[in-house]
């Protein structure tokens, strides 16, 4: 029996017993934090963190001239509508519909600082 065969009974810190792990490391290293898939990384980000996180980009998109300003909120868009594409079929039509009108005004809001 190996080292790793003392270990029956201990919790990982993703919450799985080590005998149900395929890896050899007792411990999440970097690269598996790095390679997880992103869904599962962002359901371990805390909400008031992540608000906080959009609402500095929408600020810093909203403030900052021009091309610059746009870009920062095309590409918050962007993500924000590839992260509603993950929960689309879970939400109610009205979270749907305001969605959709967020985006659609912060997209609104990037083609006027480009244009104007």
């Amino acid at each position: 029996m190996g080292a790793l065969d003392e270990t029956v009974g201990r919790i990982r810190l993703n919450g799985e017993a080590v005998e149900h792990q395929h890896g050899l490391s007792l411990r999440t290293t970097g690269v598996d934090a790095v390679s997880a898939p992103l869904p599962e990384r962002l359901a371990r980000v805390k909400p008031l963190a992540a608000f906080v996180a959009a609402l500095v980009l929408v600020l810093a998109g909203l403030f900052l001239p021009g091309i610059v300003g746009a870009a920062v909120l095309l590409l918050l868009v962007g993500g924000l509508a590839y992260v509603s594409s993950l929960t689309w079929r879970v939400q109610p039509a009205r979270t749907r519909v305001l969605r959709v009108a967020i985006l659609a005004l912060l997209a609104a809001v990037a083609v006027a600082k480009i244009v104007g």
